[in-house]
This record gives structure tokens, sequence and C-alpha cells, in this order.
């Protein structure tokens, strides 16, 4: 993988995790799980534990902060975003920007085997 990131979008549990492993590694690049990446940050063992500890919205706004670090970075790789990380506040304006530099956002990873 020569330049940019690959961002998987889809529905809460629809496979992107599964989806971005298996393309960072056909690819030889690195893929990150953004809620595991949220809840390492916040040190705690889950999103759902973050989210009973600190509420959805803290969540939300935590997601995009670590979208925002993870888009910054110029290294490639594969990001499986959480369900609702497009609807965190400030995603959809990242989302866009990294679209436009090139990042490729497919819309939907479910049903890939």
């Amino acid at each position: 993988m020569k330049s940019g990131s690959i961002i998987l979008i889809g529905l809460r549990a629809s496979g992107k995790s599964t989806a971005a492993a298996i393309v960072a590694s056909n690819l030889g690049c690195p893929w990150i799980d953004l809620d595991h990446l949220v809840s390492q940050r916040a040190h705690v063992a889950a999103a759902a534990d973050l989210i009973a500890r600190d509420g959805i919205d803290a969540f939300r706004i935590a997601e995009a902060k670590a979208l925002e670090l993870l888009l910054g970075e110029p290294a490639p790789r594969v990001i499986a975003l959480g369900g609702g990380t497009p609807t965190a506040p400030g995603a959809a304006p990242l989302l866009r920007a990294a679209a436009a530099r090139g990042t490729r956002t497919p819309r939907y990873a479910g049903g890939l085997r």
C-alpha cells in the first residue's frame, strides 16, 4: 500500500473489524479498530465500559478525537470505524477531508467472507 488509508464505515456489528484485518493482511499494512483504540486511550476494557462510565456523548467526542489523530498521521492503514463514528461531533468533516485527500471510504463492510 503506497499511500493513504482505507476507512471502513458500516453498521454496528457488520464485520468492519474482520474486514479490516483481512484487507490489511492482503495489503501488508496495519489495521486499527477505532473503538478499541478509544477504549485503550481511556484505560477501559471495551467501548461499552467507557460509555457506561462517561456517557455516549463523551465517547463520541473521544472517537472523533482519535479519528482526527489517525487521519493526521501519514502512515497508510486500514481503519475500522465504530458503527456510530460518522455521527460523532466533528467526524463527518474529517471523513470528507480524508476522502478528498484520496483516502478510500467503502460505505458498507457487511457480508465480506
